[in-house]
């Protein structure tokens, strides 16, 4: 009997060894190819950019693969997986975007692999991926690309936009507070204050600023309350409601925004235009079910080509005129969930890091682009996946 056991746990070892490798492999090279398409190399017109597309398509086509034949064997687990995946792809099919079909195709194959490999696949790759930009730019390997804002002109080095040279070093901070969590120092904080000033001083990137210096404070003050905040059922309505305000905020923003009232123009531009360009697509596109079609056109062909600048940063706004209500109440859903079930885990590394990219989402979609958004990885197997969900 005990050889029997013995046997079938080294089955099972070696079954749940080879999801692991089949994911990270196919994660890493997603994520090497996402930090190539984050540099201004993407504006070269090169033709293996082309190859990149499909290599990544092919990577995407394995993850499904391993989430079908490898992953839910549950019929209950596989039912919602495939909602879930219907949803997105009717949303891709409607709106031709395919960052919600991402998102989603990689947090579910994430199922059964370690959390700390992930995490060091963000860490590591995410770091080298800025030192080799700007390395590369610097060297002249990577052209340099300026960015054209208001009246003045601001270096990328080397990367596609300046946002996203300070988005990535809000997810390296991130990552730091969440890996040290249970170590947190004075020192942590300080040492991510002053790499948020050169950073800003780098990139420019007023929310990237902002978000970096929330994180150094706000977790660690998280962390300092933790064991009152898990046994206070009013810390944890706060928790949930501050999400919900989040919501509130972006849909007053994008529904009532006017122009002619001095509050909506002062709070636009703290969030650069952002309600303006939500309110614009509101007015325009209305809402869809499923998604929706939008012309958006970016900073850099604005400047290029003289025409105007629409954007759509607010995710918030994003999720639902652009993906569609029915997608995008999916989501906001599904962030919830995570957030309650990463409380009753008493979890609070991932309680903060949602809410700070939560945060985050009302100035960038990053917040939707899972090779930032780590933290919906780890906390999609809290609330989803049967061997760490807490029965409620």
């Amino acid at each position: 009997m005990d050889l029997i056991q013995w046997q079938r746990g080294e089955e099972n070892r070696k079954y749940s060894s080879l999801q692991e490798k089949i994911f990270l492999y196919c994660f890493v090279i997603l994520l090497i190819i996402h930090c190539i398409e984050n540099t201004s190399l993407i504006y070269s017109g090169y033709s293996w950019f082309d190859v990149l597309f499909i290599i990544k398509k092919l990577l995407y086509l394995v993850l499904l693969a391993k989430i079908v034949f490898l992953s839910y064997g549950r019929i209950k687990e596989l039912l919602g997986i495939v909602i879930i995946l219907a949803v997105v792809f009717v949303c891709f099919m409607k709106s031709g975007d395919f960052l919600l079909m991402e998102l989603f195709i990689v947090i579910i194959a994430a199922k059964d692999v370690e959390i700390n490999r992930i995490i060091n696949c963000f860490l590591w790759i995410k770091g080298a991926s800025i030192i080799l930009t700007l390395g590369g730019w610097k060297a002249g390997f990577i052209p340099t690309l300026y960015y054209k804002n208001g009246s003045g002109y601001y270096n990328t080095l080397g990367f596609c936009h300046r946002n996203v040279l300070g988005a990535n070093m809000v997810i390296l901070c991130l990552l730091w507070f969440f890996i040290r969590y249970r170590e947190l120092k004075k020192q942590d904080i300080f040492l991510w204050l002053v790499l948020s000033f050169i950073t800003f001083r780098l990139a420019y990137s007023k929310g990237s600023f902002i978000i970096m210096i929330l994180i150094s404070v706000s977790v660690f003050a998280f962390r300092s309350m933790e064991d009152w905040i898990m046994e206070s059922s009013f810390a944890y309505k706060c928790i949930i409601f501050s999400f919900i305000a989040l919501i509130i905020i972006s849909v007053i923003g994008t529904v009532f925004f006017d122009s002619g009232r001095n509050f909506w123009r002062e709070l636009n531009s703290i969030f650069t235009l952002r309600f303006s360009s939500a309110n614009y697509c509101y007015s325009k596109y209305g809402i869809s079910l499923f998604g929706q079609k939008i012309p958006f056109v970016n900073s850099l062909r604005a400047q290029i080509s003289g025409i105007t600048k629409l954007i759509l940063d607010n995710s918030y706004a994003r999720l639902i005129l652009y993906y569609g209500l029915v997608p995008g109440s999916m989501f906001l859903f599904i962030y919830i969930k995570a957030i309650r079930q990463a409380y009753l885990h008493r979890n609070g590394a991932i309680i903060t890091c949602l809410l700070i990219m939560a945060v985050y989402g009302l100035a960038e979609r990053y917040m939707l682009d899972i090779y930032y958004q780590f933290p919906l990885i780890i906390a999609f197997q809290y609330f989803y996946c049967s061997e760490v969900a807490v029965e409620e």
